[in-house]
């Protein structure tokens, strides 16, 4: 060696640069960068990098670093590498470009964490130094092209990223890997591509493949990409805070070729192509965290997801166009759960803690106003849905469902005016189906035109929610329906069709009773128009309807006793709505309502009033009839006309018009009942009259007119064969004595006919039309009994003064010629009202009567003694002188018995006066005669007998004219007791007649 170098002296500076080279490479190299590496981190990042072991081999140009940490400002792990390995050939010199035989990470481990505040701990790697790191533009400009690298083996072994987000409301800590990465020929040359194969284990056993090329200059990678048994604990913990909503099972596989580039225009392009995608056995439960809705538990299962496939899709970028073949969804189940308060276990929970940070939403701004994608999807089926529904509002909960769910909507796509073919079916788990056929579009507004069936839609399943609100059980019905429905931008809804309601039967809940049926119920042409605002029906007709009307023993109808109480009570307890925008706005166009015609075949009722001393009941059968068209947009009323029987043989008609929808303002009602046994309705009589009813039957004419609210009814009632039964006391009953009220209108033929004017106003909250009509009949009945010869003297044409007395002449008994014309007037009365009777009671005046009676026998007294005094010779021969000399001595008879204390000389002087310029004085015999005639009327002798005896004679005297006119009124006169009464201004004494009827 000595020698050698003695020899070459240049070989000792070979020797000496390669030992100098290597003990720079091998000992002062790997210390120099293992201070810069620490320093620069420390320095620049306020990071803390260790490393165990740097070895650089100058020979092999390798370098590998043992055992690299680096931790954050705080201290806590940033990354971790095993192993790095790196191998430059010398053959970069040559390819004028970076050229490494391998590069080897082994073992790298990336911690990841996400604060409270949504910052990531790494920030601080990229924040530092920008200001000194940032390119220079006028660099930038002048050389785009990448730096030359060539690594002939670029590997990443037994990777791994620990993820921890701390912004949730719990935290998500999670590990990806192990990640091992292998490219070949890994290179920033033109047009030079290498081979790439990416395997990324996921810690809930994902496994994401990649294979295919990868180039950098320019970039493309293509190849195949294959996700394998993914599940979703990481999506739920993302999601479930914020949608209650926790994916507990099911996994995903996915398959698809793709391809990213840079085009010749230098934007990236994005391929994908044969994607196809399977979720498999997908469980989906209800999640509560105490922040929103919560339901029996936290694993509830909602949605179970036996597959959902997607085949075939295609995604083009910057093109933005999706392509997916077919999406198909076999056999999901879904379990919704109303919850006493009324929330839905599906419904979207909006938490502080769940909702979206500033972050996220700007960029759900940016993502609103880029482009559109368009589109296109070949099939989307459903098949064999299942939706099971828990409502607990109600007690005991409803459980409903729709089973048999099929939807088949093929070329989808968000191209304007793009129509989708689509069906649609589904069975309801109460009963029915109903199934859409047609087609539907999306853009630019949606529109669609289908077909609608409805097959025998069980009515029943509604019972839970008729059930809460009213004590009302819908035991049956069934609804089909056959049409068509479409919608557009121009006419949001529109449907026409066939509308039928068969078998439907409601009844009371509690008793069970039936309240109301029918056999079929027909909407017929039905046409609504939500853009005109109008539903057009041409018939409705109704067969075999029936109705039960009831009134308990305590006054309540049936039908007002269905409604339950807290329901009423809830609903007045409801909290105000708030006012909306719209609150100032004028209100919507009504709608317009049209129906040709409403038919009834075979209609029938029944009523039945328990309040009523003696139960009531009638039934009313064989009801036919319609009414004609019925319109919103016209004043003009409609036209009624019903016919039905009542009973075994009466007849019920209705006829008229009607507005049914404001039937306040125009109706013209007229209702004719033929005859109707009269005893039937005796539980009405009692409460009104106190009376029961023996026989009879009843033609009943009702008419009603309302106008503007105002009733004004012309009502006529014919009673034939009438006749009133026992009493019946009753509180409340009228006083009147309706046996003469019966009397007085049944006329000859033994028939009662009554025209009765009710009216009333119909828009009071007290008006009840039955009050209405029972006021008028008491107000009638009491006017004719409280006033009978009114109501008689209207029938001959004559006053009730003409009837209702007979006036005497004070002392008298005899029937002067007026009175004479009243008795003949009170037996023609009689003759046309066969039921009434005749009371006749004697009257006297005691001191009118008894004042011309004591006149009547000192006259007659008078009379005899003058006759006596005549026939003895002893009479003056003036008749003035033969009545004061009989006057005289009657006085002087009675001054000699006491009777009188004052003698005739003095009552004489009383009588005689000297005039002025007379000699002698004058006696007025008149004077005197008159007053000696009333002292003896005072002491004429009168007892009550005698007054007595004058009443009943006045009694016969009316009674005598009577029969003297028509003899067959005997048995319907009848004598009553006297009574005693005043004279009359006119010094009459009025004797009243009293009308009664044979019943009393």
């Amino acid at each position: 060696m000595i020698d050698t170098v003695k020899r070459h002296p240049w070989y000792a500076s070979i020797v000496a640069a390669v030992a100098l080279y290597a003990v720079l490479g091998f000992l002062l190299a790997p210390y120099l960068l293992q201070q810069s590496l620490v320093q620069t981190l420390q320095r620049d990042f306020d990071a803390e990098l260790r490393v165990d072991n740097i070895e650089i081999n100058p020979f092999r140009l390798s370098l590998q670093i043992d055992g690299l940490e680096l931790d954050n400002p705080q201290g806590a792990p940033t990354a971790r590498v095993g192993q790095i390995f790196v191998n430059l050939q010398l053959s970069s010199i040559f390819r004028r470009a970076l050229t490494f035989d391998e590069i080897r990470i082994s073992t790298p481990q990336l911690f990841i964490n996400r604060d409270q505040q949504g910052a990531m701990d790494f920030a601080y790697l990229t924040q530092a130094n920008d200001a000194a790191s940032a390119p220079d533009p006028a660099e930038a400009e002048t050389d785009a092209s990448p730096f030359p690298l060539l690594i002939f083996n670029f590997r990443i072994e037994d990777g791994a990223v620990d993820w921890s987000d701390q912004s949730r409301p719990e935290p998500v800590n999670t590990r990806f890997g192990p990640i091992d990465i292998a490219i070949r020929e890994l290179n920033t040359l033109p047009d030079r591509s290498g081979q790439q194969q990416v395997v990324i284990v996921t810690e809930t056993t994902g496994t994401l493949s990649l294979t295919g090329e990868l180039q950098l200059n320019p970039l493309r990678a293509a190849g195949h990409a294959d996700l394998q048994g993914s599940r979703f604990p990481l999506t739920s913990a993302y999601i479930r805070h914020q949608t209650g909503l926790d994916i507990v099972d099911g996994s995903a596989d996915a398959d698809f070729d793709y391809e990213i580039l840079t085009t010749d225009s230098g934007e990236i392009a994005v391929r994908i192509s044969s994607f196809n995608q399977t979720f498999s056995d997908v469980t989906v439960n209800s999640f509560s965290d105490g922040t929103g809705i919560d339901f029996a538990g936290p694993d509830q299962q909602i949605l179970k997801l036996p597959q959902i496939r997607i085949a075939d899709g295609r995604l083009q970028w910057p093109e933005q166009t999706i392509q997916l073949g077919s999406i198909s969804i076999e056999q999901p189940q879904i379990d919704v759960t109303r919850n006493a308060n009324g929330e839905f276990n599906l419904e979207p929970r909006q938490t502080g803690a769940g909702a979206a940070t500033d972050t996220e939403a700007a960029a759900g701004d940016d993502d609103a106003s880029a482009e559109p994608w368009q589109v296109v999807l070949g099939q989307l089926s459903v098949n064999g849905l299942a939706v099971a529904l828990v409502d607990q509002t109600l007690t005991p909960e409803a459980r409903l469902g729709i089973t048999d769910f099929d939807l088949s909507v093929s070329d989808i796509s968000n191209q304007p005016g793009k129509r989708f073919p689509s069906s649609l079916s589904w069975q309801l788990s109460s009963g029915g189906r109903i199934s859409l056929q047609g087609d539907v579009g999306l853009l630019p507004q949606p529109r669609f035109e289908l077909d609608v069936k409805v097959d025998n839609l069980l009515l029943a399943g509604a019972q839970p929610y008729i059930g809460q609100q009213a004590n009302l059980s819908l035991d049956s019905g069934a609804l089909s329906f056959d049409g068509h429905a479409s919608g557009s931008d121009a006419e949001p809804l529109s449907f026409d069709g066939d509308l039928e309601v068969a078998d439907f039967v409601i009844a009371e809940s509690i008793t069970g009773e039936r309240l109301a049926s029918w056999q079929k119920f027909n909407a017929e042409k039905i046409a609504f128009s939500l853009a005109a605002r109008r539903l057009d029906i041409s018939r409705l007709r109704f067969g075999g309807l029936y109705g039960d009307i009831l009134i308990d023993e305590d006054g309540r109808l049936n039908l007002a006793q269905v409604v339950k109480r807290d329901a009423d009570s809830a609903g007045d307890s409801a909290p105000a709505q708030p006012e909306t925008a719209n609150a100032g706005a004028e209100p919507d166009t009504p709608f317009e309502l049209r129906i040709g015609e409403i038919v009834l075949t075979e209609a029938s009722s029944d009523f039945s009033d328990l309040s009523l001393p003696l139960p009531f009941a009638v039934k009313i059968d064989a009801l036919n009839g319609k009414m004609t068209t019925v319109s919103t947009a016209s004043n003009e009323a409609s036209e009624v006309s019903f016919e039905g029987k009542i009973d075994e043989f009466g007849l019920a008609r209705i006829d008229g018009t009607v507005t049914p929808l404001q039937p306040a303002d125009n109706t013209d009602i007229r209702v004719s009942l033929q005859n109707i046994d009269v005893p039937k309705f005796t539980p009405y009589s009692i409460p009104f009259a106190g009376r029961k009813i023996d026989s009879g039957k009843m033609d009943l004419k009702l008419g009603y007119r309302l106008q503007q609210g105002r009733l004004v009814g012309d009502n006529s009632i014919v009673l034939r064969d009438f006749e009133l039964g026992e009493e019946v006391p009753h509180p409340g009953a009228l006083d009147l004595p309706l046996g003469l009220a019966v009397a007085l209108l049944k006329d000859a033929s033994g028939k009662i006919d009554i025209d009765l004017q009710v009216s009333g106003d119909a828009g009071a909250p007290e008006f009840d039309i039955g009050d209405v009509i029972v006021d008028a009949l008491g107000k009638l009945l009491s006017k004719i009994v409280l006033s009978p010869f009114a109501a008689l003297g209207k029938l001959l044409g004559i006053e009730a003064s003409q009837l209702e007395k007979i006036e005497f002449i004070p002392g008298r008994s005899d029937l002067t010629p007026p009175q004479l014309e009243t008795a003949a007037n009170l037996a023609r009365a009689l003759a046309q009202r066969p039921e009434l009777k005749l009371v006749i009671g004697g009257v006297y005046a005691t001191e009118a009567d008894a004042a011309a009676m004591r006149d009547a026998r000192l006259a007659d007294a008078l009379a005899q003694r003058i006759a006596d005094l005549v026939a003895a010779g002893d009479a003056p021969e003036q008749l003035a002188d033969q009545r004061r000399l009989a006057l005289e001595q009657m006085y002087g008879e009675r001054l000699a018995t006491g009777a009188v204390s004052q003698p005739l000389d003095e009552l004489r002087l009383q009588f005689t006066a000297q005039a002025e310029g007379q000699a002698e004085p004058e006696f007025d015999r008149l004077a005197y005669a008159n007053a000696l005639r009333d002292r003896l009327i005072e002491l004429q002798e009168l007892d009550e007998a005698a007054l007595q005896q004058l009443a009943s004679a006045r009694a016969a005297a009316l009674k005598t004219a009577l029969l003297a006119l028509d003899a067959n009124l005997g048995e319907r006169i009848e004598t009553g007791a006297s009574t005693e009464v005043t004279a009359q201004a006119d010094d009459t004494v009025e004797m009243k007649i009293t009308l009664t009827g044979k019943s009393g």
